[in-house]
């Protein structure tokens, strides 16, 4: 019996298709990563995207990093690279807004479920709706 073991670099410099979900750290028995196929939001297609400075349709982005994540409650929080006015550097943001299969997959068993450090230290590209109130 043999077994594959890929690893996130290769991943992430190889893929089109696949994506790597950091899974919760700081307990050893519970740090495990996911893939994902999700081409859209392969690495490879995220740096395309990113490269290309702010979308069409106007709309400023902003740089950060996910600061927490917790796949039970569906909602995290990301540290903001610059103060938004109006909003601070701190932005809550929900599980749906996430891209692709992000929006929507649950990950984890009973414990790591609840953890709130899933996704922590990702690089994110943002836009903030502060119109909705």
């Amino acid at each position: 019996s043999s077994a594959v073991k890929l690893h996130q670099t290769f991943v992430e410099d190889h893929s089109e298709n696949l994506i790597w979900i950091r899974g919760p750290g700081g307990d050893t028995s519970l740090n495990s990563d996911y893939l994902g196929w999700d081409p859209a939001n392969s690495v490879i297609s995220v740096e395309i995207a990113m490269a290309q400075g702010d979308d069409d349709d106007g709309e400023l982005r902003h740089l950060g990093e996910i600061k927490s994540f917790n796949m039970m409650n569906s909602f995290g929080y990301i540290d903001c690279k610059n103060d938004i006015p109006g909003v601070g550097s701190q932005i809550l943001f929900k599980q749906a807004v996430l891209p692709g299969i992000l929006s929507t997959v649950k990950l984890g068993g009973t414990r790591s479920i609840r953890k709130n450090d899933w996704l922590k230290g990702q690089a994110v590209k943002f836009s903030v709706d502060i119109t909705s109130g």
